[in-house]
Formats: C-alpha cells, sequence, structure tokens
C-alpha cells in the first residue's frame, strides 16, 4: 500500500511540473501572439506577469525589452535588455548576446546616445 502511494505521489507531482511547464510556455506564447498583433503593451504585462510568477528567463527578458522598445518605455527596455545580456551571457549563448546588445545599441541610438549606441553595436559583432 505504501508503495502504491509513493508511486502516486510520484506520478501527481510529474503531472504537476509538466502542467505548470506547459503552462508557462503557453502565456509564453500567448504573450507573444499579443506583440505580433501589435498589442504591446498587453504582451509587456503578460511577460512581466510570467516574470514574477516563475523567474525570468534571457528570452523573456529580450522580449519584454523589445515591446518596451516599442512602446518608448526607454528605461524599461535599456533594463531588459542587460539583464537579457546577463543571462544570456551567463549560457554561453553568443546569438542571444549578439542580439541583445544590438537590440540595446538600437535604444541608445533611438535616443541619441551615439558612442553607447556603437558599444552595443560592436557586441553585437
Amino acid at each position: 500500500m505504501k508503495r502504491a502511494l509513493a508511486l502516486v505521489s510520484v506520478i501527481v507531482i510529474g503531472v504537476g511540473t509538466n502542467f505548470a511547464h506547459a503552462s508557462v510556455e503557453t502565456e509564453f506564447d500567448a504573450a507573444s501572439k499579443l506583440y505580433a498583433e501589435n498589442k504591446f503593451a498587453e504582451a509587456a504585462v503578460v511577460y512581466e506577469r510570467l516574470g514574477q510568477s516563475n523567474g525570468v528567463s534571457a528570452a523573456l527578458l529580450f522580449n519584454l525589452g523589445n515591446a518596451h522598445r516599442v512602446l518608448k518605455q526607454v528605461t524599461d527596455a535599456e533594463g531588459s535588455y542587460r539583464r537579457a545580456i546577463d543571462l544570456f551571457m551567463g549560457a554561453n549563448d553568443a546569438s542571444g548576446v549578439a542580439k541583445a546588445a544590438g537590440n540595446l545599441g538600437a535604444v541608445f541610438l533611438d535616443t541619441g546616445r551615439l558612442a553607447e549606441a556603437e558599444a552595443d553595436a560592436r557586441k553585437a559583432l
């Protein structure tokens, strides 16, 4: 009987973990869909909620930075891209670093911060 309960507990925990993971992916996909539909503010809200409830990832921060950039929320975009760069670097994801650095450089360019834009553009190469 104890073995049966232990087995059921393992199965339930495993299913719960998979469900939670599927839920996060579904919300991430929903936010990405909102972004693709030019619903940037709504997408940012979903990305932020995901980050608060499930922790942040480089991809989440990158996408959040994109939404903030389009909304001209420069400080938030800059912060999101900087954090994404740190996480991409920690994961040895050169492509992610390049994309986030390039977008951060674009934020600097948009705001007339040319020296910073040039520095981040070089990182993106």
